[in-house]
């Protein structure tokens, strides 16, 4: 178990009607993440996490995504140590320097690509679903992110 792992990710949105696809960079805390490997009920990896992504797009135009959410893996005893699938869910927003801001969620499909004990990379894809402007800022998003363990 790891408490408060910082993360850098790069990330990419595609809203349906907002200016274009939208590109960068962002930070991301895993406030608690988990791995156990062995024949306990539930999922074998899991993390609840605060991330923050700034992202360009066509037109210099920016916008911000935040969200607070968690992963679990699809695998309840994943003795592996790469390529471990997961769902994760998230509730946050966004804030466009044109339509200002949102609230939001949104799901992803995930791969834990390498999973280390002091290093996990994964990367995932999904749609974000706004409360507001769904007409224009409902779109799919994808992020791959590099955790380190501190301690």
């Amino acid at each position: 178990m790891s408490f408060l792992m910082p993360s850098l990710a790069g990330a990419a949105f595609f809203p349906k009607n907002a200016g274009g696809p939208y590109g960068g960079g962002g930070v991301e805390l895993g406030i608690v993440s988990w791995s156990s490997n062995n024949e306990a009920f539930g999922p074998s990896h899991g993390r609840v996490r605060a991330s923050f992504s700034y992202l360009v797009g066509a037109q210099r135009r920016q916008m911000a995504l935040y969200r607070f959410g968690g992963l679990v893996s699809f695998e309840g005893n994943a003795g592996r140590r790469f390529l471990i699938p997961y769902f994760s869910a998230a509730i946050g927003g966004l804030y466009d320097t044109v339509l200002g801001s949102h609230p939001a969620a949104d799901t992803s499909l995930g791969l834990y690509i390498v999973y280390l004990r002091r290093f996990v990379l994964d990367a995932e894809a999904g749609s974000v679903l706004p409360f507001t402007s769904i007409d224009k800022l409902l779109g799919a998003r994808a992020q791959l992110t590099a955790s380190f363990s501190l301690w």
